[in-house]
């Protein structure tokens, strides 16, 4: 067993025993305190540099490590043309967010900050490592192309994506006039045994989802979904393949996923719930501790900027940036009403959530 899978394991024994991920990450914040980390992580914000003092200081520090979880194609394409901006190697990093999340706290663990920076779609996450006094908060100059509901005030970050939770249903299996128009057609009787559901112990934007059911539907819509004979993909893909197969005939998807698939002419079409669609963020931290905080502010800089957003608007994301385009195929993001969930509710709830989810669908 890799030390990624001890975490894991770890993190998932502690919370069937009710001990939270606030009180996890706490516990392994301090064991790497005391493996000597605290001297690193005295840099702030005051000492990343502005301008052309920025991109000189970056250049000396010779790289960047960024880590990324969203799909390689893109974060590839983002990162090379930083390198091609600024002649500074990028050795960017991918993996899924839990993955990304448990190397760094064995790191961490280990006296060592091994990214620089560190995309985030998990708020609650990225709040209780502002808790932990884990990251820089760097004000981007950027910021100021982004309208504030796209900041993140307590990490003092901005959303450099955004993507949505909409339904999906396959068009050869239903017409339009009886497609699902709400999140609450889940578990209608009407789609029993048709409907796929990503797993919550595998993708975040199904976590996100239960906080939304648990904060419109109350504790009974986890049970009325498996009476429903929820069909439990693994990731949000493959419950989209789900449908797109026509083994389910509608489920959840991710926006830009389906905007691909849309794009290649699969025979599906997403529905935007009347009650708001669940959208995620992805924000780039700073981390104190890295090797390379000069590189990281510029990198983060850049991913931010106009050129950027446009490679990831053409990759079926929606950006928030002010006069951004929308993407292919997809509405604008204001057109879906955007509905975010509370970051500390989700971190108080998170584990309380995926434990209640475990117990239903195993019964």
């Amino acid at each position: 067993m890799t030390m990624t899978q001890k975490w894991q394991k770890s993190l998932e024994q502690l919370s069937s025993a009710g001990v939270d991920r606030r009180q996890f990450l706490q516990t392994m914040g301090a064991a790497g305190a005391a493996l000597g980390l605290g001297s690193k992580l005295a840099f702030a914000a005051d000492d990343i540099l502005s301008g052309d003092a920025l991109v000189s200081a970056a250049k000396a520090e010779g790289k960047v490590v960024p880590w990324e979880s969203l799909p390689s194609g893109p974060m590839q394409a983002m990162a090379n043309s930083f390198t091609e901006r600024y002649g500074i190697p990028n050795e960017m990093f991918r993996s899924g967010q839990e993955s990304l999340q448990a190397k760094f706290e064995v790191g961490l663990r280990a006296g060592q900050v091994l990214p620089d920076s560190m995309a985030q779609l998990a708020i609650d996450v990225l709040h209780d490592m502002v808790d932990r006094d884990l990251i820089v908060k760097y004000t981007t100059p950027e910021g100021e192309n982004y309208a504030d509901q796209w900041h993140d005030t307590k990490s003092d970050t901005v959303a450099f994506c955004v993507g949505g939770a909409p339904l999906v249903y396959n068009t050869d299996l239903v017409s339009d006039d009886e497609a699902p128009k709400s999140y609450d057609d889940l578990r209608d009787p009407k789609w029993k045994g048709q409907v796929a559901f990503p797993s919550p112990e595998y993708a975040g934007t199904a976590v996100l989802l239960l906080a939304v059911f648990q904060q419109k539907y109350g504790d009974s819509f986890i049970q009325d979904m498996r009476d429903n004979d929820l069909f439990i993909a693994q990731a949000v893909g493959d419950s989209e393949d789900a449908v797109i197969s026509g083994k389910k005939k509608i489920g959840i998807t991710n926006s830009f996923r389906s905007a691909v698939s849309l794009a290649k002419g699969a025979h599906i079409k997403l529905v935007w719930p009347t009650e708001g669609t669940s959208v995620f963020t992805v924000n780039h931290m700073l981390l104190k501790g890295a090797a390379h905080p000069e590189a990281a502010a510029l990198y983060i800089d850049h991913c931010l900027g106009e050129g950027v957003q446009k490679l990831l608007v053409n990759s079926g994301f929606w950006s928030a940036r002010k006069g951004a385009p929308k993407p292919n195929l997809l509405p604008a993001l204001e057109e879906v009403n955007p509905m975010q969930v509370d970051p500390e509710f989700l971190l108080k709830n998170r584990a309380r959530l995926v434990n209640a989810w475990k117990m239903t669908m195993m019964r």
